[in-house]
């Protein structure tokens, strides 16, 4: 229940004060916590966006079978409600609006993001985003959160992380061309990127601007193909990122690409037919992909139900499972459900008692949202596995 609606409230309150007189227990357990989550169930990113809501799912049915949020004494149900937009702005807001009284709103992009910070503070509810733009947090918006990389604090550590890759595989890997998707995003990564990459020496040939709606991109590939670029870096979920991959190669690009958010091999083959094609394809790794380390091991082996292999292999599945247990560790944390700030200001002291810490988010910075976590890179095997390249990343 929202703060905003005094007047519903002090109903409720009032019901709930005469049924405690007759015996009949507190109404306080009767009401649920909402989140409601805006990612695409449909469209050309209809993947990535059932994996981030598998992920949602996953940690609400875990946190109503241990009896729910518990709030200064009281359990309360988690209740999380899907709107698919597809990942287009005016549907983000439709949702937006049809979810406002979710205490928190959660999504897993950039451009359903930006269209809802134009009201979430007037409505109440926190934000939740996993939007890399660096926009996203400095804006001044108190409810906002990220639950990933901001772009300037990941791309130095990205073209470090590759041009060390280069060197260790003996590759030619200076000139760069940018697959620019249209949303804030988009500018956002090649500013940072053409900054970091020219710092390292190499040279930016050209961009080109699509969406994840439009399935034909010869015209763009053909243009930055011109500049013979030694690497394409894509800037878009796995889906599209697959189209891009799959349509250079049939131009003729035989180099390497750069995925600045898609890192699951095989969640890209199951829409490209061919695993042999991305046979040299890096990425960044949002979440720390490697079995290897313990609490990452542990996590995989527990949804390693066929379900979820392709929303754990786009690194998506544990963003949208984090993002809720760290919001229910909050709302528990906070002791209010309905004080907005209040729980805004407890994902801090929340962080640093949530295990598992599945993302290896080190540091929450409440004045802004914003966060900090270790960038990590992942390259694609023929068969479509992702693998450690550098060896020993931790």
């Amino acid at each position: 229940m929202k703060k905003r609606a005094i007047g519903y409230g002090l109903v409720l309150s009032l019901l709930g004060s005469l049924t405690a007189c007759g015996g009949s227990g507190s109404a306080g357990n009767d009401e649920p916590i909402k989140i409601g989550i805006i990612t695409p169930l449909t469209g050309n990113a209809a993947a990535y966006g059932s994996g981030f809501w598998l992920g949602v799912q996953a940690a609400e049915n875990e946190i109503n079978k241990s009896g729910g949020i518990l709030v200064n004494g009281k359990r309360h149900k988690l209740q999380a409600t899907v709107c698919d937009d597809q990942f287009v702005p005016s549907k983000s807001v439709s949702c937006g609006q049809k979810l406002s009284e979710s205490l928190m709103i959660y999504t897993p992009a950039t451009q359903s993001s930006f269209p809802l910070m134009g009201f979430n503070q007037k409505d109440d509810f926190i934000l939740m985003s996993t939007s890399q733009t660096p926009a996203f947090t400095s804006q001044g918006n108190k409810l906002v959160v990220r639950s990933t990389y901001n772009l300037e604090r990941q791309i130095p550590d990205l073209a470090r992380l590759v041009g060390e890759y280069a060197k260790k595989e003996k590759l030619t890997l200076k000139s760069v061309a940018i697959m620019e998707v249209g949303s804030d995003f988009g500018p956002a990564f090649t500013e940072a990127f053409s900054k970091a990459w020219k710092a390292g020496g190499g040279t930016i040939t050209g961009t080109a601007s699509y969406d994840t709606v439009t399935t034909d991109l010869t015209s763009q590939l053909t243009s930055l193909l011109r500049g013979n670029p030694d690497a394409i870096a894509i800037t878009t979920v796995c889906q599209s990122a697959a189209l891009v991959m799959d349509q250079a190669r049939h131009l003729g690009f035989k180099g390497t690409f750069i995925n600045a958010v898609c890192a699951g091999g095989t969640g890209m083959t199951k829409y490209m037919g061919n695993s042999e094609i991305i046979g040299s394809n890096i990425a960044t790794v949002k979440t720390n992909a490697f079995d290897s380390i313990p609490v990452v091991g542990a996590f995989h082996k527990k949804y390693s139900d066929e379900k979820y292999k392709s929303a754990i292999e786009q690194q998506i599945f544990e963003f949208g499972y984090f993002g809720v247990e760290w919001f229910a560790k909050a709302v528990s944390t906070a002791g209010t459900t309905s004080d907005s700030a209040k729980v805004h200001a407890a994902l801090e002291p929340a962080l640093q008692t949530l295990q598992p810490n599945i993302l290896g988010i080190t540091e929450y910075f409440p004045d802004t949202g914003d966060i900090e976590m270790t960038t990590y890179l992942a390259q694609t095997k023929p068969d479509g596995q992702s693998f450690d390249p550098l060896g020993g990343q931790k």
